[in-house]
Formats: structure tokens, C-alpha cells, sequence
């Protein structure tokens, strides 16, 4: 999947404003290595289902691997024709479907008529679980063969403490442009600028509002506390299903404690993990540190760090000493 076309210096405006909303993340080499990879060493000759497919370059991914089949799921309906147009112009038709639903309703039923081995989701947002990946996990049980795997498998996270009270700077910068060599696959670049030329080609440039690459550890952690959340979808028993509505049927009830004496900083460094290979998601472009959970703990006392959706995010209660 190395790039041949494009200089790793090429810049290209994009127009199309829904494209413009994946570019942070399609520009981003370290998340789209961490998916290449693994899918290049498992999806040969397998059924794979793609939840949340965006523009479909996870799926291009599996189907370049040499995947039999391609289920591309896409809740949103402009994107949806983004990736069959994108998918399209790479591979033949016969070896994917998009499916435009919400594949954590009822509407996904009787669309998928095989079973699958290999999920691929990056149902991942700032907060891990705030995007619904447990949800996709959860849903996709019935569709399962017997070894299936899931890509990722792990979903867990790294607690940063600062022996004092910090602020993140909020700093942000332009995106509408793509980077073609980021995306590791030109061919699916290709098809993704074509796209934009032809649905856009009297538009302007769109512009959209990036955060930038700023990340609270540039100021080293005094303490660093690993896999303090470790989730993956056999735990999913752990949790509880069915209490809310779209855009997430889990309510996470995830905790952890700590003891704290003087005022500190503390630090949520999300991960998603496949086997061996872990993608820190504060080191990709997409997700720095100021859209992650940093929490301040100004007074001593036994603190309960929580996950659950009533608060959207982490929060914590204090016993004081």
C-alpha cells in the first residue's frame, strides 16, 4: 500500500464539505497504517464488515488485502455515496455492498447475508467508548462466524498524573485540503479527488476548523498508571445494554480509583489495540489531547473516576480525608 503518485508533500483543496469532515482522520498515516496493517495480515479471502465506513478507505484497505467480501456500513447518506463512488472506482462491485443504515438499529436487518470474520470499526471518539464501538460490538454478535475477530480488539486506557494543577492552550488551524500520500492507497485517493472535482468542480474550497496537534504530555506525567481501563468485546457482559438511544445503547459503567494527596492533574491517554500493534489516539492527528478528558483534583481525598453516558464522558466523585 505504499504511495507511487503523490509526493508526501502534496496538497490538494477539497470542496466538498463532506469530505472535508473525515479529512483529519484520512490524513492521518498512523491511524491508517495501524488499520492497513492489520488488515493487510488477516483479510485475505475473508467476509469483512466495515461499521462506520466514512468515505470507505477501511474497506479499500480490506479489499486491496484481498477480502472475498466487503460489507461497508453507513449511517449517513452523503458519505454512504462517498465511499460507493470511492469503493467503486477501485474495485469491483461484486466484491463489496454499502449498506446506508444504522447498523445498531433494526434497519440492518436482512442486509447482511453472510457471515462475517473479520469487523473493522472505528466507532472511536475523543472520550474511547463516546462514539459507540461497545454498541457495534455488542450489535454485531448475530452476524459472527465462530472465529471471528475484531479490528480493533481492545480498547483500553493509560492514566496520566501531573503533580499539579495544568491548563491545556487552546490552539487550532485550517484543514480543507487532503495529503493523497497519507492515505497509503493512491488509488483510493484517486477516486477520492475525483469525486470532489466532480460533484464541486465551480465550488470553492470548503474551510473547515481543525484543533491542532497539541498534546498535554509534551509536559512529561509525574506518574503514569497502564491500562487502568482495559475493554474488550468478551467484557461486554460487564456493561449494560438497551438504556439509551441512538447514538449509544450501552451505558458504560467503567471506573477506577485513586488516592490523592495534593492538587494534581489528571489524564485520560485513550488507546485501541489489534494483537500487538497499539494506536495511542492523542499521537493521531485527529484526536489531540484538548478533545481528550483531563480532569483537575484540587483537594486531598479517595477519587472515583467514572465513564458512563448520563455525564457523555469521565467525571469523578471525592471522598475527602
Amino acid at each position: 500500500m505504499n504511495t507511487k503518485i503523490f509526493n508526501p508533500l502534496t496538497k490538494i483543496p477539497i470542496r466538498d464539505k463532506q469530505i472535508s469532515k473525515y479529512l483529519v482522520m484520512i490524513n492521518d498515516r498512523w491511524r491508517n497504517k495501524f488499520y492497513a496493517d492489520a488488515l493487510c495480515s488477516t483479510a485475505k479471502g475473508k467476509v469483512v464488515l466495515d461499521v462506520g465506513t466514512g468515505t470507505g478507505i477501511l474497506s479499500a484497505y480490506a479489499l486491496e488485502a484481498g477480502a472475498k467480501f466487503v460489507f461497508a456500513v453507513e449511517s449517513d447518506t452523503q458519505s454512504a455515496a462517498i465511499a460507493q463512488y470511492t469503493l467503486g472506482r477501485c474495485f469491483d462491485q461484486s466484491r463489496f455492498k454499502v449498506i446506508n443504515c444504522d447498523f445498531w438499529t433494526d434497519q440492518i436487518d436482512g442486509q447482511i447475508d453472510r457471515e462475517i470474520d473479520i469487523l473493522v470499526s472505528e466507532t472511536v471518539g475523543p472520550d474511547l467508548f463516546d462514539q459507540g464501538m461497545c454498541s457495534t460490538w455488542h450489535c454485531v454478535k448475530p452476524f459472527l462466524a465462530p472465529n471471528a475477530i475484531s479490528i480493533p480488539d481492545r480498547l483500553h486506557c493509560d492514566v496520566h498524573i501531573w503533580n499539579e494543577i495544568i491548563h491545556i492552550p487552546q490552539r487550532s488551524r485550517l484543514m480543507s485540503d487532503l495529503y493523497p500520500a497519507e492515505l497509503l492507497m493512491d488509488d483510493f485517493a484517486v477516486a477520492l479527488l475525483e469525486y470532489d472535482q466532480v460533484q464541486h468542480a465551480a465550488a470553492t474550497p470548503s474551510t473547515r476548523l481543525q484543533q491542532t496537534n497539541f498534546k498535554l504530555y509534551n509536559m512529561p506525567p509525574d506518574v503514569i498508571h497502564t491500562n487502568v481501563v482495559d475493554i474488550t468485546k468478551d467484557t461486554l457482559p460487564l456493561l449494560e445494554f438497551g438504556k439509551y438511544d441512538y447514538p449509544d445503547h450501552v451505558l458504560a459503567k467503567i471506573e477506577f480509583f485513586l488516592d490523592i494527596d495534593t492538587p494534581k492533574t489528571i489524564g485520560i491517554l485513550n488507546k485501541i489495540s489489534y494483537l500487538n500493534n497499539t494506536l495511542f489516539l492523542q499521537d493521531a492527528m485527529y484526536m489531540p489531547w484538548q478533545y481528550s478528558s483531563y480532569l483537575h483534583c484540587e483537594l486531598p481525598g479517595t477519587y472515583t473516576f467514572t465513564f458512563d453516558r448520563i455525564y457523555n464522558g469521565w467525571h469523578y466523585n471525592i471522598t475527602t480525608k
